[in-house]
């Protein structure tokens, strides 16, 4: 059950989320090019990320995918690409991002303090402690590039708080108000027209839905904004355990039962996304024309040399 965004795959989920920071969203396209070092992945404006960098965040993305699935499941495919495949899109998306901001960053001269430089710093020491020498080696990072690392992700996150702490994150509940149904769809005008009448004559719905319903979903909470208005509107009107009339979308028809007009948790969960988006649009506003305006390279073939990070 979720509001205002789509479910990816699980797998493909828990690699976004592993390396999801406030403002994280489709980094800068960037184009391929011959006038970049030998070690260069690719270099935005006067940002430039090293292939050490690049490997090192793909490591650590591996990693905890490895600790939620497996490593059995990191050559699988979805729609066509291997994870890894999709995981190696990410990182680059993710770096040039944080290339991005620390670029925004300068032009807006925000700064990190020292201490929030020392908690960077320290943070990367306990992950280098961590690496060994095989690792180190493969890698080719050392201590001092990697304390610049983190100090450009902190950097990156501090930007984002500067950029939205002005917004409004107060949410109605009628916003973010979240109604729980059981439905019933069908593509056929006529079955749906067959159901509602059993239903309204008192038939179970859950039964009703277990023979008649074409969607994966039988339950669902709606919230503002979702779905075709007539839908929606179909959805926020009901009472509790009331059952609508067949509501017609371009997609089919819909015969609804209302579980909860007023889903607590789930309205909660809605505030908290709304909340983010408002942020997030916050930032968009002044981040993407900033990327807009910056040259781009990138390496491919280097990239692409790039295999298992472990």
């Amino acid at each position: 059950m979720k509001l205002r965004h789509k479910k990816a795959a699980a797998v493909l989920a828990c690699l976004c989320i592993l390396f999801t920071m406030a403002g994280c969203g489709k980094g800068k396209e960037i184009v391929l090019t011959t006038g970049l070092g030998k070690n260069d992945v690719f270099q935005i404006g006067e940002a430039v990320c090293t292939l050490p960098e690049a490997k090192y965040l793909l490591m650590q993305m591996q990693q905890g995918y490895d600790q939620v699935y497996g490593k059995e499941l990191w050559k699988q495919t979805v729609n066509g690409n291997t994870i890894e495949e999709y995981a190696k899109d990410r990182v680059i998306d993710r770096l040039v991002e944080v290339k991005c901001m620390n670029l925004l960053a300068k032009d807006r001269q925000i700064e990190l303090t020292e201490e929030e430089k020392k908690t960077a710093s320290d943070t990367a020491d306990q992950q280098y402690a961590a690496l060994d020498e095989e690792t180190i080696k493969s890698l080719g990072v050392d201590q001092e590039s990697l304390r610049s690392f983190y100090q450009e992700f902190a950097l990156a996150d501090k930007v984002y708080q500067e950029l939205t702490k002005d917004v409004n994150t107060e949410v109605s509940d009628d916003e973010a108000r979240a109604v729980l149904v059981q439905q019933i769809f069908t593509k056929s005008e006529s079955v749906a027209n067959e159901v509602v009448q059993k239903a309204q004559a008192g038939e179970d719905f859950a039964a009703l839905a277990e023979s008649y319903n074409e969607s994966d979903e039988m339950q669902k909470a709606y919230g503002r904004g979702e779905v075709d208005s007539k839908l929606e509107e179909a959805v926020f009107a009901l009472a509790n355990d009331e059952i609508s009339d067949v509501v017609a979308t371009d997609d089919g028809y819909y015969i609804l039962k209302c579980m909860n007009n007023y889903d607590v948790d789930a309205t909660d969960a809605n505030k908290v996304v709304i909340a983010n988006q408002r942020k997030e649009d916050a930032f968009r506003k002044v981040y993407d024309p900033f990327v807009a305006g910056l040259d781009s390279e990138l390496n491919q073939e280097l990239w692409d040399s790039v295999g298992n990070a472990q």
